[in-house]
């Protein structure tokens, strides 16, 4: 069900988590990477939860069909991107929160905590109701960005969703955010990944 405007963990009811929602066999782990620290692996595997990686350096848009994909499965969905090293706890929340779409910020250039996709679980009952999302996002690009390039996805995906009135949730506090590879230049016009 949409909503009107961002909330944060803990306001009403969102980041309202419930055990009798988790179902962690409908709830899958996806790790798309182009490179990723073993810190980021050993997070995740020291959860227990089962996850998927998908390598996603073959091209700039190789993320978007992963999306695409994914999507159309039409089941909830949990990324944590290659530099993202999560919290023993962070899965659990994410699975178990009540919101159609939630995430933990991280740290992100020059802000404490950004709302990206490195970290975000996209339920299915918001891909049920926005199932042509992926597609409407398909054509926007920028100066610096054809359509589909990986670097501005999530910020296609929040401001489509906030134009159909979703708000997403975020819990709180943020995850580690590693950035190892400072200089190494990701495929394409120069963005880091």
């Amino acid at each position: 069900m949409p909503v009107s405007e961002p909330k944060l963990l803990g306001a009403g009811e969102w980041g309202y988590f419930r055990d009798d929602y988790l179902n962690l066999d409908q709830c899958r782990v996806i790790l798309p990477y182009t490179r990723f620290e073993p810190k980021v692996r050993e997070a995740i595997d020291a959860t227990g939860w089962n996850y998927e990686p998908f390598d996603v350096s073959a091209s700039d848009d190789a993320y978007w069909k992963l999306l695409r994909v994914l999507w159309g499965d039409g089941k909830t969905f949990i990324i944590i991107e290659h530099d993202i090293v999560i919290r023993p706890g962070t899965l659990r929340q994410l699975a178990g929160c009540v919101s159609h779409w939630c995430c933990f910020p991280y740290p992100m250039v020059q802000m404490a905590a950004a709302v990206s996709m490195g970290c975000t679980k996209f339920d299915a009952s918001l891909i049920a109701e926005q199932p042509g999302l992926i597609d409407r996002i398909a054509v926007l690009g920028d100066l610096e960005h054809p359509p589909k390039h990986w670097c501005r996805l999530d910020q296609h995906i929040q401001r489509d969703l906030m134009r159909h009135h979703y708000a997403v949730c975020q819990h709180l506090p943020p995850v580690e955010h590693l950035r190892p590879y400072q200089g190494y230049v990701h495929p394409g016009h120069g963005c880091l990944g």
